[in-house]
C-alpha cells in the first residue's frame, strides 16, 4: 500500500507553481465575509477525519463567532499578500485497503488528509469563482461540472457510436481505467 501511494504522490505535488498570463483574477474579488465562511461551512461535511493537527471541520464549525471572525481576518491577508500559509502544501497520503490483498490496485483506496483551514479556505475561494470558471468552459467539457451528469454524456456517446456505426465512420475513443493502470504493484 505505501508503495502505491509513493507511485501517486507525484500526481498531488503541490510545490509546482504556474503562471497564467492576463488579468488578475484575485484582484477582482472581493474580500470575504463571515457570511462566505458561514455558507462554506455549511456545504462541508461533518464525517471526515482530522487533519494532521487533529483539528476537524465539526471543532471549526462550532467554535465562538470571534474565531470565525479571526479566519476570515487571515484568509483575506493571504488573499491580499497572494500567500498562503507553507503547511498548506502538505499532503498526507495512504493506501486504505477495501479488502484483500493491498498489492492489488483495485482493493486498495486513497486517502488524502489535507489541512482543515486549506480545505476551508479552499471552498470560500471556490465559491467565488465558480460562476466565472462554468461561463469560461466549453459547451463539451463535461467532466467535474455541476448540474451535468454522466448519464448525459454516455447518452452522447451513445448516438456518435451509433450514426457512426450506421455509415461506417471509425470511432477512436480513449479511456483510462485505473485497474489496468496500475494492475500490480511490485
Amino acid at each position: 500500500a505505501d508503495a502505491f501511494a509513493e507511485l501517486l504522490s507525484p500526481i498531488f505535488d503541490s510545490n509546482r507553481i504556474t503562471e497564467y498570463p492576463g488579468r488578475d483574477l484575485i484582484a477582482e474579488l472581493d474580500p470575504f465575509t463571515i457570511q462566505d465562511l458561514r455558507a462554506a461551512l455549511r456545504k462541508m461535511s461533518n464525517g471526515k477525519c482530522a487533519d494532521e493537527m487533529g483539528i476537524t471541520l465539526k471543532m471549526i464549525k462550532y467554535v465562538p463567532d470571534k474565531l470565525h471572525y479571526c479566519m476570515i481576518y487571515l484568509f483575506n491577508q493571504m488573499l491580499q499578500g497572494r500567500r498562503t500559509e507553507d503547511s498548506w502544501r502538505r499532503t498526507l497520503f495512504g493506501m486504505f485497503s477495501k479488502s484483500g490483498d493491498l498489492c492489488e490496485a483495485t482493493k486498495c483506496r486513497p486517502l488524502a488528509i489535507l489541512n482543515i483551514f486549506y480545505k476551508i479556505f479552499s471552498k470560500i475561494f471556490y465559491n467565488r469563482i465558480q460562476e466565472r470558471l462554468d461561463k469560461h468552459q466549453a459547451p463539451d467539457q463535461c467532466g467535474s461540472r455541476s448540474r451535468i451528469r454522466i448519464e448525459d454524456e454516455l447518452g452522447i456517446f451513445e448516438t456518435i457510436a451509433s450514426r457512426n456505426a450506421k455509415y461506417g465512420i471509425p470511432l477512436w475513443v480513449a479511456s483510462l481505467s485505473l485497474r489496468k493502470a496500475f494492475d500490480m504493484i511490485q
